[in-house]
């Protein structure tokens, strides 16, 4: 599979909500996450804990890839992501950029890092 494809699946698996998709497509032993409050995550199984939360929720999730570059056995690629949430009657809705970064081994491409910009466009 390619990179490009790969991040097709990565990315169409949350818009789906489809959980083992989206793990098989992430390295969780070696995943470094930057949240958007700037929190470093990088332990396994609060990593699955918190995903398998996530998917629980009802959300839309937009994207548009902006760029990407692969080097080697490493792949660069930064998205404009879109993320639209409702629970009861409040909506939520914000854009930013997420940069993915993705390690080609074992024939096959998994995330390794993740990192949310800090703020939301929106509010730039």
């Amino acid at each position: 599979m390619t990179i490009e494809q790969t991040v097709e699946l990565h990315m169409q698996s949350m818009q789906n909500g489809d959980l083992k998709t989206y793990l098989s497509t992430l390295d969780l032993e070696e995943l470094v996450i930057i949240s958007p409050k700037g929190i470093l995550e990088n332990d396994e199984e609060t990593l699955r804990a918190r995903y398998e939360k996530w998917f629980e929720e009802e959300f839309d999730l937009r994207y548009e890839v902006l760029q990407i570059k692969e080097r080697n056995q490493l792949a660069f690629v930064l998205l404009e992501v879109t993320y639209h949430t409702q629970k009861e009657e409040a909506h939520h809705e914000e854009t930013h950029y997420l940069t993915i970064i993705f390690d080609h081994s074992e024939e096959r491409w998994r995330v390794i890092f993740i990192q949310y910009s800090k703020e939301e466009l929106n509010d730039l």
